[in-house]
């Protein structure tokens, strides 16, 4: 056989898989459908054996199809495109742990994610598309139909004109934000996060609380501190809500001893630690001053769930559940195939560490 023959007969399974796939991917085969026989095909497309069986060996290998000796060929119960959820991350994850913890809480909860008929495929590094390693390979699984929805961990920009945001019928679920106003965006509620943590401390008799945020933090959340505090009664004096820097967390050691600097009656008796880059430095540093948590200073920690990083003292760890998360992705992507509309704005609430089902 030519090289111009083998790959005439190339196409041509390439083609009666595509047009097979298709008939899957709309329904026209449903899961547990069996598919014409073999002699069927070779018939209706006009070729031989050979290039129907290259083309089921094809779909076979995709997971479309699943083969059953002499009762036929049947469309698999879990077929890719209801199944495959790609997670794309802007930056190449460093084996399972990365600097930006909410990442890391994402790809842990996808590793850990135990469900009949979802599987997770990570995708990482497109931040610089130059060297996003993984994209001719996502292309070809979008291309393919191999995956149900794209969910992106971070505002895709490198990504804009290219197939993975521009091709019809993909699903795309965006985390954080800002998105796009075409793609669902799922994001955590920093007012719920403001709000309980301020109440956790209330509730426990602490009247002077500081704050630790990040330079990313808006000037808005600031504001909402103030003003929760203000309205519970509760004294937040202007140099006890301070920033460190998010790249360099370490840094917020040293603003410790300036705001418990004073005596038991003088200094905060609260403090919340806004994002938990900063919870094992600034833990560190209150231990070494000698206090104890939580008699001395009452601690409310955010937190990526299902992490659990390491503190030097007790902590109320107050934050959102990713796993929840990949769940309000999985169900919009679920309406997005089945035609419908899902909510475009999904607000993750602020949870406490007790109330997180983890069955």
């Amino acid at each position: 056989m030519t090289g111009s023959v083998a790959n005439n007969h190339l196409r041509k399974a390439q083609n009666i898989a595509h047009d097979i796939r298709q008939q899957i991917v709309s329904g026209t085969y449903r899961t547990g459908h069996r598919l014409p026989t073999r002699a069927e095909l070779t018939a209706a497309y006009g070729v031989s054996n050979l290039t129907v069986q290259r083309a089921l060996d094809r779909l076979r290998r995709d997971g479309f199809v699943v083969t059953e000796g002499r009762r036929g060929t049947f469309v698999a119960a879990d077929p890719p495109h209801l199944t495959n959820y790609a997670l794309l991350f802007p930056e190449p994850l460093a084996g399972n742990r990365t600097d930006n913890l909410f990442w890391h809480a994402l790809h842990v909860s996808a590793l850990e994610w135990d469900e009949p008929g979802v599987e997770f495929s990570v995708y990482a590094g497109f931040m610089g598309r130059e060297g996003f390693d993984d994209y001719d390979m996502l292309l070809d699984d979008v291309q393919h139909d191999r995956v149900a929805g794209l969910i992106f961990a971070s505002p895709p920009a490198s990504l804009k004109g290219t197939p993975l945001l521009t091709r019809p019928g993909v699903p795309r679920v965006g985390m954080g934000g800002p998105f796009s106003d075409r793609m669902v965006s799922i994001k955590p509620d920093s007012e719920s996060f403001v709000a309980r943590s301020v109440q956790c401390l209330g509730e426990r008799g602490r009247r002077r609380i500081a704050v630790l945020l990040t330079d990313k933090t808006p000037v808005a959340t600031c504001e909402q501190y103030i003003a929760r505090m203000r309205e519970s009664g509760i004294e937040l004096r202007p140099d006890w809500i301070q920033a460190s820097s998010l790249a360099h967390p370490e840094w917020a050691a040293r603003l410790v001893p300036l705001l418990f600097r004073g005596g038991a009656e003088t200094r905060p008796d609260g403090l919340i630690i806004a994002d938990d880059n900063l919870t094992e430095p600034v833990t560190r540093a209150l231990h070494e001053l000698g206090l104890a948590a939580p008699d001395d200073v009452c601690i409310v920690s955010h937190c990526n769930f299902p992490l659990s990083l390491a503190s030097h003292l007790p902590v109320i760890r107050l934050g959102f559940d990713q796993s929840l998360a990949l769940r309000h992705a999985i169900n919009a992507i679920t309406a997005m195939r089945a035609g419908a509309s899902p909510e475009m704005r999904v607000c993750l609430p602020a949870v406490f560490d007790g109330e997180i089902d983890r069955t």
